[in-house]
């Protein structure tokens, strides 16, 4: 413990040390970060715990924390990475626009952030200026507040399937969801997949409160898919249609006369926010009808963009059963070490097969699956947004964009990882058998 004190004592002083050598050469934008950084701990350190403190998950405590130290951690790596390794990325042209945008802010001149279009890259650009208006013109900054969206966004997530599946397996869940590298780094940039991971968060805590039958699931639903909509609307269809087969699987909470009007009432609403989602997808492709060949049209011109600039492969076509599964694969695992060709794809590819061997070491939970997609509306959610999610990005020909895009879809399909394990036949004699009490002793 003493050694422990001395060491963070140590790393104090040198983080001080830097911090002051940094300020008196460098301008704020290359040190701007490291004073944002214990200020972000020190705020969302002690929420952390009141949340664990009022759900009664106290046990939690330790692992989030170092869940939000690892993740901040991430965003340093993602920067390094950025600059060291790729020479920049979108996230130098939305801390560009950030930079031109948060004085205007700070003067009460918000009409530059109205003209651009705000759905996409637009919003982005926005987004960013607003950060800095508030922490100032730092781009390590924006790292590291565009991962706290992320961390929270996760952390989102751990709540819900507390929330709708209490009978899952939440330490292992947990584990997957917080440590995983791709969703420790790719989250943690300024960029599109750092807000995504936020509202995906969102739309899966509104739905697993709504899916339950608790108080102000609908409102949280509602903003999660707002959040989606202003970046990558066809997600938030995604989430939509998750959700819609999942709310018609829903049991009632207790049955009564007006049970079916209540039900019929709630499909309602749902196809009313489908119908504002669908527009927006409509908009976002240029499309006047969102139907099959409308679709067609999207997915050929996303296989034309995504095969250029190198790390593209062969897609394959998602037609029947089996083209399906390929496309599933591909989405999910793929590149396979044998298919990298830098050392960022090479780390891809050995994240794909430990996710593989998640996979072969959770057949014994599958064996629930039929039961809980029916019983468990959450599981049904997750279920059919990991299958449409697949569905959508399988056009995508290129496993550099594709790594990025499907931690997405990570946190939904883990919880399939998650199911509770189903014991054998001897094991659940055994337990039985140790339930019972002893016989009483006979009389003498």
């Amino acid at each position: 413990m003493h050694l422990a004190a001395l060491f963070s004592l140590v790393g104090a002083f040198a983080y001080m040390a830097v911090l002051v050598r940094m300020m008196a050469t460098e301008p704020y934008d290359s040190w701007g970060g490291l004073v944002l950084a214990p200020i972000l701990v020190a705020v969302c350190v002690p929420i952390l715990i009141r949340f664990c403190r009022r759900n009664h998950d106290e046990a939690m405590i330790g692992l989030l924390i170092a869940a939000l130290l690892l993740k901040l951690t991430g965003a340093m790596v993602r920067y390094f990475v950025v600059f060291s390794v790729y020479g920049g990325n979108d996230s130098v042209a939305y801390h560009e626009w950030g930079a031109k945008l948060a004085p205007l802010i700070r003067g009460g001149d918000f009409a530059p952030t109205i003209d651009v279009k705000l759905i996409g890259t637009g919003f982005i650009e926005v987004l960013t200026g607003w950060v800095y208006a508030l922490t100032g013109t730092t781009i390590v900054g924006g790292y590291l507040v565009f991962s706290l969206f992320g961390f929270w966004g996760l952390y989102l997530f751990y709540r819900a399937f507390r929330i709708a599946f209490p009978e899952g397996d939440h330490k292992r869940y947990s584990l997957i969801l917080f440590f995983l590298p791709s969703l420790l780094f790719w989250s943690s940039s300024i960029g599109k997949e750092a807000w995504m991971t936020l509202w995906l968060g969102a739309a899966a805590y509104g739905a697993a409160r709504l899916l339950s039958h608790q108080r102000g699931g609908l409102p949280a639903v509602l903003l999660g898919l707002l959040g989606l909509i202003m970046v990558r609307p066809h997600v938030a269809l995604v989430a939509f249609l998750a959700l819609f087969a999942a709310y018609i699987v829903r049991p009632a909470k207790r049955r009564t006369i007006t049970t079916p009007l209540a039900k019929v009432g709630g499909i309602m609403i749902l196809m009313l926010v489908g119908f504002v989602v669908l527009s927006q997808v409509q908009s976002f492709f240029g499309v006047e009808k969102l139907d099959s060949g409308a679709v067609d049209t999207v997915l050929v011109h996303t296989n034309t963009q995504s095969t250029q600039g190198g790390s593209e492969y062969q897609v394959e076509a998602v037609n029947g059963p089996i083209g399906f599964v390929n496309a599933a694969i591909a989405v999910v695992f793929r590149p396979w070490p044998f298919e990298a060709n830098n050392v960022m794809s090479g780390i891809a590819s050995l994240e794909g097969v430990f996710i593989l061997g998640l996979v072969l070491t959770s057949l014994r939970r599958f064996a629930a699956f039929p039961r809980l997609l029916i019983r468990q509306p959450y599981v049904m959610f997750c279920t059919v947004f990991s299958l449409a999610f697949i569905f959508v990005f399988a056009s995508i020909g290129n496993f550099g964009i594709l790594v990025r895009q499907r931690v997405q879809l990570y946190p939904f399909l883990f919880v399939l990882l998650a199911l509770p394990a189903a014991h054998s036949k001897i094991e659940q004699l055994r337990n039985r058998r140790n339930a019972e009490p002893e016989p009483a002793p006979l009389p003498v």
